[in-house]
């Protein structure tokens, strides 16, 4: 039967500035893009946290990802960009100035050089492949004249030489639910979406009503994008069901806006005091996500965990590695400041495929370090642990009692 998120076979929505397909599993011949190994690769930064959320779900089901022939080939671009963006082989005097900076960048090249990178295979690029170097081609050999942005993460088809999606949200759900099932090779239990792999029809209006939420979100980032139903499908007998859906969606909104996309904000900000009301806010969403994920029980929405985890954790990575002192966030840290996320943070990169694989520190951090745009444009805070209290000539730094052993004062 057609599954429901391929109800046109993948071929998505069509717009101007993005690329809205999908990889579809299905058997009857109808998918544009069918589910088929080796034929894929994700272009990725390993410092972006829209291009974490896709290549998160992939390392997740442990999909293989460093194969030409099987699973979905990841490729990493240089981790950070120069005037012309993001880049697979140095061209201007700027980007072999980064490539020089950084010779050791966790990347892929289409020749063995620069020493860290891994060559490619010819077949994964346009036929002009010569002069393949950035991202900007592809985007401009699958639409000529396109007007988007030539972002990451992007889908590229090897076989009909076009870019099947660019959404983040709908490639993190695409891996989920057309690829899982057939290629993971591990957390197969775990369902981070709803499926649309099912003869329940109760299950299939809950996947619709997932589309409804990737539609709300991607609103906040680009345009409209999946233009399903509503929660009214759901009958009463699904009321538990119902409210699971919601607190999900909810929580991918609000962590979109409040914790993922706020730094950005924050680093834009040129007055002050403006600033340091978003940095408050900032770190107040920290402290209830935090409460959130201890009372559950170890995860967001309760024992196991869900994409909105993923989500999660990409910004968790980044703000001690980077956002800190890049964005003016540098008053506390996850590792001093927020014991609860420490501990929930830690736990998720200690699963397998995530820390060195998804997750590259060192890349991370070049991303927001070497790449020019990336400037303070305000003060930063003083960290909450160097801050000094002196009173009648005796000094104390100001920490939380609960961060003190046995009343020792520091």
């Amino acid at each position: 039967m057609d599954c429901l998120c391929c109800a046109d076979g993948g071929q998505g929505p069509t717009s101007e500035t993005e690329f809205l397909g999908s990889i579809c599993n299905l058997d009857n011949g109808k998918a544009k893009f069918p589910a088929e190994d080796g034929r894929y690769v994700m272009y990725v930064i390993a410092g972006c946290p829209f291009a974490a959320r896709p290549w998160s779900v992939l390392s997740f089901y442990g999909i293989p990802s460093n194969s030409n022939t099987h699973g979905l080939r990841v490729i990493k671009l240089f981790p950070a960009a120069h005037d012309d963006g993001w880049f697979l082989q140095p061209v201007s005097q700027g980007e072999q100035d980064l490539l020089h900076a950084f010779p050791d960048a966790k990347c892929d090249s289409l020749t063995p050089t620069p020493e860290g990178c891994t060559p490619l295979d010819p077949r994964f690029f346009p036929e002009d492949k010569t002069t393949f170097h950035h991202i900007s081609q592809l985007y401009e050999f699958a639409k000529p004249g396109f007007q988007g942005a030539k972002s990451v993460p992007l889908l590229w088809d090897t076989k009909s030489h076009t870019i099947v999606s660019n959404s983040s949200l709908g490639l993190s759900e695409m891996i989920a639910t057309q690829m899982a099932p057939t290629m993971a090779t591990r957390n197969q239990h775990i369902r981070l979406f709803p499926s649309c792999q099912t003869d329940d029809e109760n299950e299939k209006q809950l996947y619709l009503q997932h589309k409804e939420l990737v539609k709300q979100i991607h609103s906040k980032i680009t345009t409209a994008v999946y233009t399903h139903s509503t929660l009214s499908f759901l009958s009463n007998d699904d009321e538990n069901e119902k409210q699971l859906y919601l607190q999900h969606k909810e929580l991918v909104k609000q962590i979109h806006s409040e914790i993922t996309t706020a730094v950005y904000k924050i680093n834009s900000v040129t007055d002050g005091g403006e600033h340091d009301r978003m940095v408050n806010d900032y770190y107040s969403a920290l402290e209830t996500y935090q409460t959130q994920i201890v009372d559950n029980g170890g995860y967001l929405m309760g024992t196991t965990p869900k994409f909105v985890d993923l989500l999660l954790l990409a910004s968790l990575v980044r703000l001690d590695l980077a956002y800190q002192w890049r964005f003016g966030l540098g008053r506390k840290s996850i590792r001093e400041n927020y014991p609860g996320l420490m501990k929930y943070m830690t736990g998720m990169l200690e699963m397998e495929g995530m820390m060195g694989d998804c997750i590259l520190p060192r890349d991370i951090m070049a991303l927001y370090w070497m790449t020019p745009k990336w400037v303070n444009r305000t003060l930063p805070l003083v960290p909450e642990t160097w801050e000094v209290e002196c009173v009648g000539g005796s000094c104390e730094w100001k920490r939380k009692d609960d961060d003190r052993e046995d009343g020792e004062k520091k």
